[in-house]
């Protein structure tokens, strides 16, 4: 019984070291015209913050982790999943989150295993959804191939 009591006091202790030395933190990413300040919570360093708009996912690099939680806020306007199923890698593993969600804001709390060096977290929507620049050439090219159409020709049945 004292070896099991002795544990816990251990296990507690570690735990209050760990949130001591946790870094609190701001992360300005801009992408476009938008400039977002990620508030960031955890006992590591943070290297980059990058969106991949293909894989509509939101990375983040990360180093000198000792274990814990990382814990981000993400504004929805910039990653957003339906009803709230993210997906959150660590290192390419798949782990459970806490998520709080508010009107304009999404709160993760991701476990993290010491050394982990990548953080990914998969939505459905992500800025921008669609691109202005293909959205002008759609309509460019649009009404060239009408106007053609009507002037010319060549292009009538």
């Amino acid at each position: 019984m004292r070896n099991y009591t002795l544990t816990l006091i251990g296990i507690i202790f570690l735990g209050c070291i760990n949130s001591a030395y946790a870094e609190t933190g701001t992360y300005q990413y801009s992408i476009d015209e938008h400039t977002f300040d990620l508030e960031y919570h955890f006992s590591g360093n943070v290297l980059a913050m990058q969106i991949d708009q293909e894989l509509r996912s939101f990375l983040i690099g990360i180093e000198d982790t000792i274990g814990g939680q990382f814990v981000i806020s993400i504004p929805n306007e910039m990653i957003s999943a339906q009803n709230g199923d993210f997906v959150v890698l660590v290192d390419g593993i798949d782990v459970e989150y806490g998520l709080e969600s508010s009107e304009d804001i999404n709160t993760f709390a991701i476990p993290l295993f010491s050394g982990a060096q990548e953080i990914e977290i998969i939505g459905t929507n992500v800025i921008p959804e669609f691109p202005i620049g293909a959205l002008a050439i759609l309509i460019v090219t649009t009404t060239s191939i009408i106007v053609l159409t009507k002037k010319s020709q060549l292009f009538r049945l």
